[in-house]
């Protein structure tokens, strides 16, 4: 039985152009499929659509073959691929797993602000997990839009950085679908390196605390696990 070729891939934001980390970030990935004899797949992160500026994908990947990197087959973009992200939640939603969120970015902030224990910042602090019926009505009747978040209860996820050795992080109550009907980017990421059977992931520092959830809804979906650098 032969081992699976460890595709690797870089997945930049068209929103602005790349700077020296974004630049660092791809050209590790690249050597580290590259040095292994694997496919390197570029895949443009283009969901947010209000970010997303006009020809700077295009800009982006110049930039990337001046500095001599290639990649195999054509370019992915994530705002082609709706339907894939829609039944990964439907999937999700099927089983029970998700539920109806109304905070806004600033009640959240406020939760973690709080002097009792709250979450950190950034951490879901599970307002509208047990939401009475009563008060969800009353947020529907007034219009005030809802994202859809997993119902992680907590999950601790163990796993191995190549670079930074064991880990061990809690997943809170990630959103899966934004309130502006959007996938967000830790649904789409997982759909996407399962879809494309990328088995090597070579990110920045600022992802690093993304890596958990990644992994745990990707188990929830019943796809692989790629290793991580």
């Amino acid at each position: 039985m032969t081992s699976r070729s460890p595709t690797g891939r870089y997945a930049p934001s068209p929103t602005g152009t790349l700077h020296l980390g974004n630049l660092r970030t791809a050209l590790l990935a690249w050597l580290f499929a590259r040095s292994q004899g694997a496919r390197f797949l570029l895949r443009i992160d283009d969901l947010d659509r209000s970010r997303v500026r006009p020809r700077i994908a295009e800009q982006q990947l110049a930039d990337l073959a001046a500095l001599g990197l290639d990649w195999d087959g054509p370019v992915v973009r994530q705002s082609q691929r709706l339907e894939l992200y829609a039944a990964a939640i439907e999937q999700l939603e099927g089983a029970g797993l998700l539920y109806r969120c109304y905070c806004t970015r600033a009640e959240i902030r406020e939760a973690a602000s709080a002097p009792h224990g709250a979450p950190a910042e950034g951490i879901y602090p599970g307002t509208c997990r047990e939401l009475s019926a009563a008060r969800r009505a009353e947020h529907e009747r007034s219009g005030r839009p809802a994202a859809l978040r997993l119902r992680a209860q907590g999950t601790v996820v163990e796993f191995c950085d190549r670079l930074l050795g064991t880990r061990r992080d809690v997943v809170d109550d990630l959103v899966v679908r934004r309130n502006d009907g959007a996938p967000a980017y830790n649904l789409a990421v997982v759909i996407d390196d399962a879809a494309q059977d990328v088995r090597e992931v070579v990110r920045g520092a600022d992802l690093l605390d993304t890596t958990a959830r990644q992994l745990h809804l990707g188990a929830l979906l019943g796809l692989p696990a790629a290793a991580h650098a």
